[in-house]
């Protein structure tokens, strides 16, 4: 048996992390055609046209860049395998919050450098719901700073409720403050300055990755 390209290592770990049980439902949930990631996976081809790069990055919850074709020519050359990718100075790999099925996410330090962000101190959460549609979206991966825990103007926080984790945006107001939601639907709360002790903050949400 031939050895797996880099891409096709790709695929394998994050069907293993996903739980996707086989190519077949990996194609089914990226509707393509019958064996195109079988071809992958046996060595018939291998890469993934460029149209195709977008759907299965979504599906398999990794960035884009880490399955183009380029990015695995230059990977190739130095014999990097998913398991260690976040260990050669391109990606960094965010652990996500407690209860996410998928155990971590990859993105490219590049963007992080892009943004002045440190990948260092976030962790990744997969948003659930519309209350914040428009600003997040449903099935959103967020990342969140868990090292700035800020009650300030403007800030869209995660804040960890008896309901599970939630996201808002803070408002001053002349009692304390306010968490909306952008989804008018959903009425917002009041945090008294009475109530910050005990407020349990998880972090700054500083981007989130999705499809439009």
């Amino acid at each position: 048996m031939s050895e797996l390209s880099n891409l096709a290592k790709v695929v394998r770990q994050r069907m293993a992390d996903l739980g996707i049980p086989s190519y077949v439902e990996l194609e089914k949930r990226c509707e393509f055609k019958s064996d195109v990631i079988r071809n992958l996976m046996n060595g018939r081809t291998k890469s993934i046209r460029s149209h195709r790069i977008n759907k299965l990055a979504e599906v398999l919850k990794v960035d884009p860049s880490l399955l183009s074709d380029d990015k695995m020519k230059e990977t190739s050359k130095r014999s990097i395998s998913y398991d260690n990718l976040a260990t050669t100075g391109d990606f960094a790999r965010v652990a996500s919050m407690p209860g996410d099925t998928t155990h971590s996410y990859v993105f490219p330090k590049s963007w992080f450098t892009l943004k002045g962000i440190n990948p260092d101190g976030l962790k990744a959460m997969k948003a659930s719901g519309d209350s914040m549609v428009s600003v997040i979206n449903d099935d959103d991966i967020v990342l969140i700073d868990v090292s700035d825990k800020e009650l300030a103007d403007g800030r869209v926080l995660a804040v960890k409720m008896s309901s599970g984790i939630v996201i808002k945006k803070i408002f001053v107001t002349k009692n304390g403050y306010e968490a909306r939601a952008e989804n008018p639907k959903y009425p917002a709360w009041e945090i008294k300055n009475s109530d910050l002790n005990e407020l349990e903050i998880i972090g700054r949400v500083v981007a989130r990755f999705g499809t439009l």
